[in-house]
């Protein structure tokens, strides 16, 4: 199962802030959350572990392997993400 990450847990996670995180999402490079109820999103486990794997990847220069592994399973932003730091 895949757990969903609060806001919280995000933050924790990534090392980012909240007006970062929507802002990265803005810019289409972090994933959208999902809308739990009126007032709760959530993140799926994976999507962030995909996006902290991408940014580790980019910095150890070592992008068009870890795509060349994952590319089944890239999802949108993930790949703008990808292509815009490329």
């Amino acid at each position: 199962m895949n757990p969903i990450l609060r806001m919280a847990d995000v933050k924790l996670a990534t090392g980012l802030g909240r007006s970062t995180i929507y802002k990265l999402i803005s810019e289409g490079v972090f994933p959208n959350p999902i809308k739990l109820t009126a007032k709760a999103s959530g993140w799926k486990s994976e999507w962030i572990t995909q996006w902290i794997e991408i940014q580790v990847s980019k910095s150890t220069g070592t992008i068009d392997e870890w795509v060349e592994a994952n590319n089944s399973e890239l999802n949108l932003w993930a790949s703008t993400l990808i292509d815009q730091q490329r």
